[in-house]
């Protein structure tokens, strides 16, 4: 019986190869433990710029395109928050050898998932200088956008955790023709569960920045500076 390094998978590689189902068989069973589930935060320090003209953050946005509030948006673009995230998952079997160098099996011990925001950039329009009202009032609009990122993220990482629990409880055993084709089958199928999650994450976030995107929310914006600067 051994204990095995503990391997990444990274969301931003190519997904693994479908895995068998896991399987309740003849794989020995000393050593066995519940498998331990972890997720953890890890959200990237709020970085600011004011060197993008609203022409610039337009076309940033245009890129961008966020389809469900797209419509609404002003074609003057005087602040913009962009974030950059995934998700890696690291996973710990115990192993044992059936033939050694032909087949191993192995029982998860311990799954791990992290989310994170590799960059969260929030923009100015450099047209409006800091210490002005307008610059002011775009930057309170911007880390509300910040704030949904992040309220987003902690919702849906104690979700995550959840149905992972439920999800290991049934895991069976695992075979592959390596240790570590054994432990990369437990994070294709931790995969499965946390993929949809963070599909639904990012939908939800949509939703939220095009509430706060709406016509109704820049105009209370721009009445909060009078004679407001374009």
């Amino acid at each position: 019986m051994t204990s095995r390094r503990l391997l990444t998978v990274l969301l931003f590689l190519p997904i693994l190869a479908a895995a068998p189902a896991l399987a309740q068989t003849n794989c020995p069973t000393n050593g066995r433990k519940a498998p331990r589930v972890t997720v953890v935060q890890d959200p990237a320090a709020s970085a600011y710029r004011n060197d993008l003209s609203q022409t610039e953050l337009t076309e940033l946005f245009t890129k961008q395109r966020r389809v469900n509030y797209g419509a609404s948006r002003k074609a003057v673009t005087a602040g913009l928050t962009r974030a950059e995230g995934g998700y890696e998952v690291r996973a710990q079997a115990m192993i044992y050898p059936l033939k050694k160098n032909v087949q191993y099996c192995g029982w998860l011990s311990q799954i791990e998932v992290r989310l994170f925001f590799k960059s969260m950039t929030v923009n100015v329009a450099e047209e409006y200088k800091p210490g002005s009202c307008e610059f002011t009032a775009v930057m309170d609009h911007e880390n509300k956008h910040v704030a949904i990122f992040r309220r987003n993220m902690d919702i849906y990482s104690r979700q995550i955790k959840i149905e992972l629990e439920k999800a290991v409880a049934r895991y069976g055993a695992a075979f592959a023709s390596s240790e570590q084709g054994v432990t990369r089958q437990f994070m294709t199928e931790a995969g499965r569960i946390i993929k949809p999650l963070l599909d639904e994450m990012h939908e939800q976030s949509e939703r939220d920045h095009g509430k706060l995107d709406s016509p109704q929310s820049y105009q209370y914006t721009q009445n909060l500076c009078k004679g407001w600067k374009f």
